[in-house]
């Protein structure tokens, strides 16, 4: 009986450790969002060998998209382009199924070229999340960037 009790005991002990891991693994690697939590996405790209640079703003609240690109901030050439609420609600969906907004820091010292891209998530509640990508991209990199150039042509299907 006595044994009985503590290997119950244990399998419950057990259990509930790998029960409080996978909640506590999960908050921090998933992180959901829908598209009223975000009010704008600001990237930055730039390649410093050449001078290139691309900026574009995702502004949620107007639904428009802001781009600037070109060798020099100064000559930029600035395109809005208005989406609509299916086209935002498709577009965070991709972002959520690519883990964009649990993306952390990339960086890679041993290549020197200089690419980077810089990501910065405002949120409606005042907070912010910033992520650098310099050398070093995570796997969904360039899914993401597939889905921001549907967004920005006008071309989002899900």
């Amino acid at each position: 009986m006595v044994v009985i009790f503590i290997k119950n005991r244990l399998i419950f002990t057990i259990t509930a450790l790998i029960l409080i891991f996978l909640t506590a693994f999960t908050e921090r690697c998933i992180s959901y969002r829908k598209p009223s939590d975000i009010s704008r996405i600001e990237i930055e790209k730039g390649e410093f060998l050449f001078r290139y640079n691309s900026n574009c703003v995702i502004d949620f609240e107007n639904n428009t998209i802001t781009s600037k690109s070109g060798y020099s901030y100064e000559d930029n050439e600035e395109t809005i382009r208005h989406f609509s609420e299916e086209d935002k609600e498709n577009f965070v969906s991709q972002l959520n199924i690519y883990g964009f907004f649990s993306w952390q820091d990339y960086v890679n010292l041993n290549v020197h070229d200089d690419g980077y891209t810089d990501f910065l998530v405002v949120y409606n509640d005042g907070t912010h999340k910033e992520t650098g990508c310099h050398n070093a991209y995570p796997d969904t990199y360039d899914a993401v960037w597939e889905a921001i150039w549907k967004l920005r042509s006008n071309s989002y299907e899900n």
